[in-house]
C-alpha cells in the first residue's frame, strides 16, 4: 500500500498538462520589447535635444545646419588658398630683393675697386713709375694684404687715403719699376750717348752719338 501510495504522490506532484511553467523564451522577448523602448524613449529625447541645440544656433533642421558648415568650409579653403598665393608672392619678392642686393653688392664693390685703381696708378705716375709697370704696381697691390689694406675710402668725402704711402713701399720693393732720376752727370735714361757738346760761341750744342770707325 504504501509503495503504492508513494507512487500516486509522485504523479499527483506532476503539474496537470494545461499548467506551463515560465517560458525563458518568453521572457528574452519580454525584455527585448523593454530594451526597444527604451531605446525608442532614448533617441526621442536625443532628437528633442538637438532639435532645441538647432533652434539656439538659429537653424530650423540639420540640413540648413550642413548647407552653412559647407558654406564655411568653402570659405576656409578660398581663405586657405589666399593665404598660400599670398605666401607664395611674398617669397618671391624675397628673393628678387635678394637678387638686386646682390646685384648692388657687387657694383658698389666694382666701383670701390675702380676708384682705388684709378687712385694707385695716378699716385704711381706721381711717383715716376715706368709706364709698362703701371698695371704690375696695382696688380702687386692687389696681391700683398698688407698694402691692400693700407688703401681706404673715407666714408664722408669718398676720397681715397693711403695710395701714396702704398706706391711708396712698392717703390721700395720694385725700384726697377721706377724711372731713375735724372741728375747732374747722370745720363738720361733715353739719350744714352756723348754728352752736350760746346759750339765755337760757347754754347751747349745737340749731343751726338760716339761713333767709332
Amino acid at each position: 500500500m504504501s509503495e503504492g501510495n508513494d507512487k500516486k504522490k509522485k504523479k499527483g506532484d506532476t503539474p496537470p498538462a494545461g499548467d506551463k511553467s515560465p517560458n525563458t523564451d518568453m521572457v528574452s522577448m519580454t525584455q527585448a520589447e523593454l530594451d526597444a523602448s527604451h531605446t525608442a524613449r532614448a533617441d526621442r529625447a536625443a532628437r528633442s535635444a538637438v532639435s532645441s541645440l538647432l533652434s539656439d544656433l538659429g537653424y530650423e533642421n540639420t540640413d540648413a545646419l550642413k548647407e552653412a558648415l559647407t558654406g564655411y568650409t568653402e570659405y576656409l579653403t578660398t581663405q586657405k588658398s589666399e593665404g598660400e598665393k599670398l605666401t607664395d608672392d611674398l617669397a618671391a619678392a624675397n628673393v628678387q630683393v635678394t637678387e638686386l642686393s646682390a646685384d648692388l653688392t657687387a657694383a658698389q664693390d666694382e666701383m670701390q675697386e675702380y676708384k682705388l685703381r684709378t687712385t694707385v696708378l695716378s699716385a704711381a705716375r706721381e711717383h715716376n713709375f715706368l709706364k709698362d709697370s703701371l698695371e704690375d704696381v696695382w696688380m702687386l697691390i692687389q696681391s700683398n694684404g698688407d698694402m691692400k689694406n693700407g688703401l681706404k675710402i673715407d666714408s664722408e668725402t669718398g676720397k681715397v687715403v693711403g695710395a701714396k704711402a702704398t706706391v711708396k713701399k712698392v717703390a721700395e720693393l720694385r725700384p726697377h719699376w721706377v724711372q731713375p732720376e735724372v741728375r747732374k752727370g747722370t745720363p738720361s735714361p733715353k739719350g744714352a750717348g756723348a754728352p752736350a757738346s760746346k759750339s765755337s760761341s760757347g754754347k751747349e750744342g745737340p749731343t751726338r752719338p760716339l761713333v767709332n770707325f
